[in-house]
């Protein structure tokens, strides 16, 4: 059995390049922590991706699996499907979140530029 989308009842999410509304929050404050934005871009795209997952029941293991294309590496398996969507949303935070710290660019995620701003940092 092959599916593709994610449980009916998961939140969905839609990303469309428009982040004014952060742009007026830093416009506002004139401050605005980069961490908090970036946890916000995070996990609006890894819901987004999730809607584009693969669940496929595998009767010889008992298992789902599910995978999302264009991902490489970001796989999950478990024994219900909601288990294979947890594991699978922690695998593809956890390959953003390498990406962004080596550097590389994600397909699909959204950066913004705020210009003029003090970033907070914490100490």
């Amino acid at each position: 059995m092959r599916l593709r989308c994610s449980r009916p009842d998961a939140p969905t999410a839609r990303i469309n390049g428009d982040h004014s509304f952060l742009l007026r929050l830093v416009e506002k404050e004139r401050i605005i922590s980069y961490s908090f934005i970036m946890t916000y871009l995070i996990v609006q795209f890894v819901e987004k991706m999730l809607s584009r997952a693969v669940y496929e029941y595998d009767d010889s293991v008992d298992q789902w699996a599910a995978w999302i294309k264009g991902f490489p590496g970001v796989y999950a398996q478990a024994s219900t499907i909601e288990e294979a969507r947890n594991d699978l949303a922690s695998a593809l935070e956890e390959s953003v979140l390498l990406s962004l710290r080596e550097g590389a660019n994600v397909r699909g995620l959204p950066l913004p530029r705020i210009p003029n701003t003090r970033h907070a940092t914490s100490r």
